[in-house]
């Protein structure tokens, strides 16, 4: 359910209507939500990408929202934080 809340919202569709819920605004949260979480673990980018298999500046690129993340690649995100999927989208208006 939250991955395809995610593909929708990354393609401009289902929540367009609400306030402030652009791919953008989608994306600037979730890259937000993978710094707050990493503080919370203590880990550095370059724990973060080792843990999960890409490069440090990829993790950078998610936090900055520079580089829109994929649905498989928040899943794995999601599994290497020790959070669930949906934990990336609270906080957004519905």
């Amino acid at each position: 359910m939250f991955i395809f809340a995610f593909a929708e919202a990354a393609r401009g569709i289902g929540y367009a209507s609400a306030p402030g819920m652009t791919p953008e605004a989608v994306n600037r949260q979730i890259g937000r939500k993978i710094g707050v979480r990493r503080h919370e673990l203590g880990l550095t980018l370059a724990q973060v990408a080792e843990k999960c298999g890409v490069t440090l500046q990829q993790i950078h690129k998610y936090e900055t929202s520079a580089s829109v993340i994929s649905a498989p690649m928040l899943w794995r995100l999601s599994k290497c934080l020790g959070v669930p999927v949906g934990y990336f989208f609270e906080g957004l208006e519905r």
